[in-house]
């Protein structure tokens, strides 16, 4: 089961990582740590410096796909800045591509309906299954999470899949896109 960062607040795992987007810094831990095995460096033929701003380049990636922050980097991305943006600060270049790689994460709404709606049943699930663990512990979780009645009609679970993804559409994927389409208007 996938946890949210607020389900995970708290927890053992997020005081880990200082209460910062727990799934993405142990995400980054793990990558790192295969990455140290020698057989696994990609990056051991790689001046250290360029390393460094590398690592730190995908460590802000990484978390940037953490979901409960994504108010705040539509916020911080929609900020104006000089275009083109290829050409500005390296602070700009990497809001850039954590924007790019946030774009892709929540892509799948996207893709082709056969396969958005594999990963719309797949996150349903998730969130269902994050409700359950929530009832059992005694503690609310988000309204979008809540199961369809237990023995309910395949149409209803439809229809409740359809409004999240709608809503999924609205509040999340459509604002980053259309900021997107502004930074690089070549892409849009």
């Amino acid at each position: 089961v996938g946890l949210t960062a607020d389900f995970l607040g708290g927890t053992a795992l997020d005081l880990l990582y200082n209460e910062r987007s727990p799934m993405e810094s142990h995400h980054l831990t793990t990558t790192f740590r295969i990455l140290g095995h020698p057989k696994c460096n990609v990056l051991a033929g790689v001046a250290q410096a360029d390393r460094k701003a590398l690592r730190s380049s995908i460590v802000a990636c990484v978390l940037g796909t953490d979901m409960s922050r994504h108010a705040q980097f539509l916020t911080d991305f929609a900020a104006p800045s000089e275009l083109p943006i290829l050409t500005t600060s390296d602070d700009e270049r990497e809001l850039l591509m954590v924007g790019i790689i946030k774009a892709a994460d929540i892509a799948n709404v996207c893709r082709p309906f056969d396969v958005a709606m594999k990963w719309a049943v797949a996150i349903q699930s998730e969130w269902f299954g994050q409700a359950e663990l929530c009832a059992s512990l005694g503690r609310a979780c988000a309204p979008f999470m809540k199961p369809v009645a237990q023995g309910a009609a395949s149409a209803e679970q439809d229809l409740a899949r359809a409004r999240g993804q709608i809503g999924f559409i609205d509040g999340m994927v459509a604002p980053l896109y259309h900021v997107m389409a502004q930074k690089l208007p070549a892409a849009a």
